[in-house]
């Protein structure tokens, strides 16, 4: 009976760990303008697993040198958020699994897109999640899923080797 007592604290202690990371962090305080439409198609926690998954965004500099504008926890189905423009930016997903019954860990991915928004343009995110697969796509404009739109990770920029954009 103790060895269960302590699994189960060893598992509560990892989980409020998660929830703490997270919470410490600011959330992102969006902009009057909101140029960014989120579509997620996320898979729903269970009773074994627990499931996350947050779009972090910060600023970048010309050297490379990021400010951290906050996090937008990715819980609906859609969301419309505004992010500043003429700047670039740092946008990455980030999709965390908490496994309640195997080894007591937290497996973290994520991915990311260096870009500069423009003025009074829209644009669109698709985030995509199961139990296998981690997706997150950008597009010029509103409509998700036509590939002429699609916006490819900026492997030329200077930062892109630090912050490891690649496809």
């Amino acid at each position: 009976m103790l060895t269960i007592s302590r699994i189960g604290v060893a598992v509560a202690s990892i989980f409020l760990t998660v929830l703490a990371g997270c919470a410490s962090d600011p959330a992102y305080i969006s902009t009057a303008d909101k140029n960014l439409h989120i579509e997620n198609k996320l898979i729903e926690s269970g009773f074994a697993h627990k499931y996350y998954s947050y779009l972090y965004v910060s600023e970048v500099d010309q050297n490379c040198q990021f400010k951290y504008l906050g996090y937008v926890a990715l819980d609906k189905p859609i969301l419309d958020i505004g992010l500043p423009t003429n700047k670039p930016l740092l946008l990455r997903a980030e999709f965390a699994t908490f496994n309640r019954f195997s080894q007591p860990k937290v497996s973290r991915i994520d991915t990311s897109y260096l870009i500069q928004l423009k003025p009074n343009a829209k644009y669109a995110a698709d985030i995509q999640r199961n139990e296998i697969m981690y997706k997150f796509t950008l597009y010029n404009g509103q409509m998700i899923g036509d590939p002429k739109r699609r916006i490819g990770k900026n492997n030329n920029n200077a930062c892109s080797k630090i912050i490891g954009t690649a496809d």
